[in-house]
């Protein structure tokens, strides 16, 4: 089954289409233009928006422990 977004194109403003290749992978496509982009997987793009919020809330721990050390 095809899914169609209206006007969704990047390059051209075309209407794009989305589907999966022979190896099950989620692409979408430019009717107009051909424009191609392969589309991720979502749980392996959650997993690493995970990981790198947890690498940010370190981060913010650890500047607010400086800055709370330096207004002593």
């Amino acid at each position: 089954m095809v899914a169609w977004k209206l006007k969704g194109c990047p390059r051209c403003g075309g209407d794009v289409f989305l589907d999966r290749d022979e190896e099950n992978r989620w692409y979408e496509q430019c009717l107009q233009c051909g424009c191609f982009n392969e589309l991720k997987d979502i749980a392996k793009t959650k997993e690493q928006l995970i990981g790198e919020l947890g690498r940010m809330c370190q981060r913010i721990t650890k500047l607010e422990a400086a800055e709370a050390e330096t207004s002593r």
